[in-house]
């Protein structure tokens, strides 16, 4: 069994900070697009962040969209921004006695034969634990790119393009904005959403097309959205 613990985070659009007090469902889908799981009751976990638990029975990749019918939100779909897979190993640690007896019936004469099957069976643990969630990960390229996904959401298009959110009359770069990437002007339909930098710069993937930027932090003023069009 895998647990895969699924966050998603809305904003006040009056504040743009979180908000809190929703009610919020969850959509699960895989990455063929299979609904799995659908209007699920979501759980607040403060700051904005809204929690979902989708189990399943064997190791997937899943996408999730939180939803809220609230006219107080920036918007009211907005995908699950961090995904936590943990692996359940009662199955596993349940299968050590077949090991350990399996081989031939133990008596106290071959004691010394048993507890090197324990030993054995004990020794294996880790790597049926851990080699599963990383042989889980290798088709996405990287450790490290799954581990980034756990924060943020870049897009999965063919283009690198690096946005740059800068202060208007000192031309500065502006650090900690969040910017969401839609592919509409109404901001309906997100594709993607992360923090800038030192440089006031976030890098995502694109197809080519024409999107809309949205810049968000408390106590700074934009002029949303700011329309990119990608080659």
């Amino acid at each position: 069994m895998t647990d895969i613990y699924l966050v998603g985070f809305f904003h006040d659009k009056t504040t743009l900070e979180g908000k809190g007090g929703l009610t919020v469902t969850a959509d699960v889908r895989l990455l063929d697009g299979t609904l799995v799981a659908t209007n699920q009751a979501a759980f607040e976990v403060g700051g904005g962040g809204y929690g979902y638990l989708y189990t399943s029975a064997t190791p997937v990749t899943v996408l999730a969209v939180f939803k809220s019918t609230s006219a107080d939100v920036i918007l009211k779909h907005v995908p699950a921004l961090a995904v936590l897979e943990v692996q359940r190993i009662d199955a596993t640690i349940s299968g050590i006695p077949a090991l350990v007896w399996a081989s031939a019936t133990r008596t106290l004469t071959s004691f010394g034969t048993l507890v090197s099957d324990i030993s054995t069976a004990l020794a294996g643990i880790p790597a049926l634990v851990w080699d599963v969630l990383i042989a889980g990960h290798l088709t996405a390229g990287t450790t490290g790119k799954k581990l980034s996904s756990l924060c943020c959401s870049l897009g999965g298009g063919a283009n690198t393009f690096i946005y740059t959110v800068t202060e208007t009359s000192t031309l500065l770069p502006i650090q900690g904005v969040l910017v969401i990437v839609t592919t509409d002007a109404a901001g309906n339909n997100e594709i993607a959403q992360s923090s800038t930098n030192a440089f006031g710069q976030v890098t995502f993937y694109l197809d080519s097309g024409t999107y809309y930027f949205w810049r968000i932090k408390a106590n700074t003023l934009f002029v949303n959205p700011d329309t990119e069009v990608i080659p």
